[in-house]
């Protein structure tokens, strides 16, 4: 119920449900194997991390846009997007990867610039945890 209206959700997992991350893990197993052992011509990836619904795939240059094509045929409800690296950098999940010369990587943190920064004592989720 939001403004006086109540809604339904028709489709997908509500966000913040207990069992979100696990469907949406699930998906995205499934995706990539459906994926990765289907197609005419092989995809060039380098490697692939998942974490839940996140991917960060290391392809060759001219693979960029089939690759996001395949992806968003998967179903069509499902619709992915992309970020590619600018400068030797891109972000994913917390930490910005910076690619060097001769392929090496490290890390930093990252946070979204919408980010309040603001850290909450771990006592504020945990009624256990406080005095009574």
């Amino acid at each position: 119920m939001y403004g006086g209206n109540t809604y339904s959700q028709l489709e997908g997992v509500a966000m913040g449900s207990p069992i979100s991350p696990i469907v949406a893990d699930i998906v995205m197993q499934k995706a990539l194997q459906q994926i990765l052992t289907t197609g005419e011509r092989p995809l060039r990836i380098d490697f692939i991390r998942k974490y839940v619904d996140d991917l960060l795939l290391a392809v060759h240059k001219d693979d960029v846009c089939r690759i996001l094509e395949i992806f968003n045929a998967f179903h069509t409800r499902i619709q992915f997007t992309m970020e590619i690296e600018e400068q030797g950098t891109l972000a994913y999940l917390d930490l910005r990867i910076h690619r060097m010369e001769g392929g090496q990587m490290y890390t930093t943190w990252y946070s979204k610039p919408c980010a309040s920064h603001r850290m909450l004592n771990y006592t504020n989720l945990a009624p256990d945890m406080q005095q009574k």
